[in-house]
Order: structure tokens, then C-alpha cells, then sequence
């Protein structure tokens, strides 16, 4: 059986009604085509068609029953679509609404068409609506999937592409609600996650964490390419550059595009970068070993923390503490026995080891969820804590007044001894902080800890649940 006939009888197979008459795709990369082929094989249009410069993309594409209708030029498909997917350049959008907007003045469109967009900048997108349509059209939709891959182009297409990943919808306030929870339900559909944000923050947000990576995956593969033994570089570099530069391997036409849009962002977080890079630096001039270790212990624990933080998971591994044994009788019993350390200990350990002024070494600690939960938080104010390691730690003590605030909650996990014990310490220090758990843990009452501070002058917020604010 064809390609083509099988797409036919999975659409004839799929019971969900289409959202929408015709779905037009300006663009037929990674992303746009891989949209267009979850829309297809999710039965969630009637028609699809595209427009893209590349004809043997629009000719496969149609040969392999993906779309209905194709073309280099927007005006010979765009009638009668009733969403518009632009998957385009950040630069070249502006150009895609001019041919928008004249299809709209010919009558091949309806003002409230729905338009969205993929890019990975928006506050440009917006810019660039309003620069061509004089008011940001009702329909508008500003939206970026955060997924992506090494290869691009139509043949590297995935309908399963977005599946549990994250989709960034902008609510503008002159867009139709039904143009947003239409869309919402497109990207749901296919299987991502959908989430609202401001443009200005969606733009700040993925400076940090998308184009300042690429950015130095990009730069740090120029460095090594352009030193005279660069084929020994290359040669016996470690997985870990592997990894790292990989992102390097996109698209250098998108990415050129991106770093110009969010100009300003990038920028910024580039500046920050730097200084934290001076600072690391000037700690391996100083040979400064204590502030080294808390930086990367620190760095270390972040990123599994925020992990766990997010998904409202365990920090230990519990799946595999269910076992079987078979024991076969005997007469003595000979070994060594070791006793795992107390957990009512290992918190205040850490609680009396961070307040102290001084090291503090801590031996036969519990490394358990509810322990690990205190010693991130201490680590989240500033504590460098090294280990755990077999049970062992090395705590850098900040003294009574040292802490400084969290930047986030701090997260409890399940541990309520962390959550009552910590309120008492947190209720006298200088600043304000947050403390949340898991959801076990947020449904627990706390009033009988947040009254008694109450009484001695702390001003505390209960959220209705185990969250305080302090």
C-alpha cells in the first residue's frame, strides 16, 4: 500500500472532528512540516496546504499525500484557509503578512482568519503585524513549540515532534478568545503541552535559556576550528563537547535571524553570562577551593533540583526499594551490620552546620528524600555544602546572619520536618521566602506552625495549603 493511501486511511480511521476547514502552511522546514504531518495523521483539518520556495518539497509532499495543495506563490492556495501557520525565518515574516494582508484585501481571506507563528522570537512577530496591518488583526495568535532537532527540512519532518513538549502561546488582549482556545486545542491535539506568556517575557525567557546556548555552542565550535591543531581538537574531544555543540549542527540562516531579533535580550544575557565567567575565573586564579566547590555543588544540585521542583517529584529513586529474597536456613549468622544514620539528625546537621560560623563535617548522614529536601534549601540560600558522599558532608557555615534569600520557593518536597523546622529559622531572618512542596505535602495543614511564629512577631501567609510565605 502507498504512502499516500496509508495517510488516507488513518484520516478515514480518526473519529475526532477537524477543527478546521484548511490549514495553510507557510513553510515546509523541520517545523512546519512536521506540524503539518501531526495536523494530517491527527485528522484535525479538512484540507492542507502550503507554501514554500523549495518545489521539490511542495511536490513531495503532495505526492506523499501530506498536503491537498501546494505552491511557491501564497495567493494560488491561501483561499478559504481558515488558519495560517507561518514557519518561516523571524525575518521574513513581515513579508509573509504583507501577502496576507493583500489576500485579505482580494477577499481570499476572512479578517478573523487565524494566524500564529512558530518563531522563537515574538516581540518582533507583533512588531511586524502591526507595521503591516496597522492593528494587530484579531486572529493573531503569536505561539513557539519548544522542540526542535539536528536535522531540518521537510525530509526530517515528525508528527510525533511536539509530543510532551511545551508550546509557548502569547494571549495578546486584541486577539478573539475563540482564535486562542482554537489553537490551544490544535497543539494539545498533537500532544504538547500548552502554556500562556507575555512576548516580552517569552523573549527575555529563551535568551537565557535557548539562544545564549546556541550562541555559545556556535562560538566555542569557531574557537576550536580556528586553532592551527584544530583536527586534534576535534579528534579527541569528549562526549561532552559532543553534547554540548551539537546545537551547533542547526541551522545557521534561522539562527542568524534569531540572534538579530532579540537583540536586546541576548545581549543582556550575554553581559550576565560574562560576569558570572569572570567570577569562575578569578576563583581558579585565587585557587579559592571552598567558593569553587559552591559554585559547582551548587550548579550540580540546580539542575536536578529544578527537575524535580517542576514535576513535583521524589529527589531519591524509589523504584527500586521493592525486592525478593530467598533465605535458606541456617544455624549462625556472621557480618558486619551497618546502621543507617538518623533522620531527625540529618536535618538539623545541616540546619545547625549552616548557621554555624566555620566547617562543619557530618558523617552518617541520611541521604534520604526528606534530608535531601533541607539541604537543597540551604543551598538555595547561599550555603556551599559538599557531598553527600557515602553519607559524608562538608558543610561552609554562614554564620546566624548569613543566608541570603532564595531567588525561588523553597521546595520541600514531601518532607514536613523541613517545611515546620525551617519556618522557625526562616521566620527571624531579614528577608522574605517562599516554602512549597509536593502535592502530599501542600494538601498537609501548617497552621498549628504558622500561629505559634504569629505570636512571636513573624508575619506569615498560609496559601490554603502547606505553602508559606514569610
Amino acid at each position: 500500500m502507498s504512502s499516500q493511501k496509508n495517510n488516507k486511511l488513518q484520516s478515514s480511521l480518526n473519529t475526532t472532528p477537524p477543527i478546521f476547514k484548511q490549514v495553510c502552511v507557510i513553510g515546509l522546514g523541520l517545523i512546519g512540516a512536521s506540524f503539518a504531518q501531526a495536523i494530517k495523521d491527527n485528522g484535525l483539518s479538512e484540507r492542507l496546504v502550503a507554501v514554500d520556495r523549495h518545489a521539490p518539497s511542495i511536490t513531495e509532499a503532495i505526492e506523499h499525500g501530506l498536503l491537498d495543495a501546494g505552491s511557491a506563490n501564497l495567493q494560488d492556495v491561501i483561499a478559504g484557509s481558515d488558519l495560517i501557520i507561518i514557519a518561516v525565518p523571524v525575518q521574513a515574516v513581515q513579508a509573509v503578512f504583507v501577502d496576507i494582508k493583500q489576500a485579505m484585501d482580494n477577499g481570499q481571506l476572512a479578517n478573523d482568519c487565524i494566524m500564529t507563528d512558530v518563531c522563537s522570537t515574538k516581540v518582533n512577530i507583533i512588531d511586524a503585524a502591526k507595521a503591516v496591518f496597522g492593528s494587530l488583526p484579531i486572529g493573531l495568535v503569536p505561539a513557539h513549540p519548544i522542540a526542535g532537532a539536528e536535522n531540518s527540512g521537510y525530509h526530517a519532518r515528525r508528527a510525533s515532534l511536539f509530543v510532551n513538549h511545551s508550546v509557548i502561546i502569547c494571549e495578546l488582549p486584541t486577539t478573539s478568545p475563540t482564535a486562542i482556545a482554537k489553537l490551544r486545542l490544535l497543539w494539545e491535539s498533537v500532544g504538547a503541552n500548552v502554556m500562556s506568556m507575555d512576548a516580552e517575557h517569552h523573549d527575555r525567557i529563551l535568551a537565557h535559556t535557548s539562544h545564549l546556548p546556541h550562541l555559545l555552542a556556535f562560538n566555542l565550535v569557531e574557537q576550536l576550528a580556528s586553532h592551527d591543531d584544530n583536527l586534534d581538537m576535534f579528534r579527541y574531544a569528549a562526549g561532552g563537547f559532543r553534547d554540548f555543540t551539537r546545537i551547533a549542527a542547526s541551522d545557521p540562516k534561522m539562527w542568524h535571524d534569531i540572534f538579530f531579533a532579540n537583540q536586546s535580550a541576548i545581549v543582556s544575557a550575554l553581559d550576565e553570562y560574562g560576569v558570572y565567567l569572570q567570577t569562575m575565573r578569578q576563583l581558579i586564579i585565587d585557587q579559592d577551593s571552598t567558593a569553587l566547590m559552591g559554585l559547582l555543588g551548587r550548579a550540580q544540585a540546580a539542575r536536578r533540583h529544578f527537575g524535580h521542583m517542576l514535576a513535583s517529584t521524589p529527589y531519591t529513586d524509589t523504584s527500586a526499594m521493592s525486592a525478593s529474597y530467598n533465605i535458606t536456613p541456617s544455624n549462625t549468622v556472621s557480618g558486619t551490620i551497618a546502621i543507617p544514620g538518623d533522620k531527625s539528625i540529618s536535618h538539623r546537621s545541616i540546619m545547625l552546620g549552616s548557621l554555624a560560623t566555620g566547617v562543619t563535617n557530618v558523617t552518617g548522614f541520611l541521604e534520604g528524600e526528606d534530608a535531601l529536601a533541607t539541604l537543597q534549601a540551604f543551598r538555595d540560600m547561599g550555603v556551599t555544602i559538599e557531598g553527600p558522599d557515602n553519607g559524608n558532608l562538608t558543610i561552609h557555615g554562614v554564620g546566624m546572619h548569613g543566608l541570603k534569600p532564595s531567588k525561588t520557593p523553597l521546595y520541600m518536597g514531601n518532607s514536613g520536618t523541613s517545611m515546620r523546622l525551617l519556618s522557625g529559622i526562616l521566620a527571624a531572618q531579614s528577608f522574605d521566602s517562599v516554602l512549597t512542596g509536593d502535592t502530599s505535602l501542600n494538601k498537609r495543614p501548617m497552621e498549628r506552625v504558622a500561629a505559634p511564629l504569629r505570636s512571636m512577631g513573624a508575619v506569615i501567609q498560609s496559601t490554603g495549603h502547606s505553602g508559606l510565605r514569610r
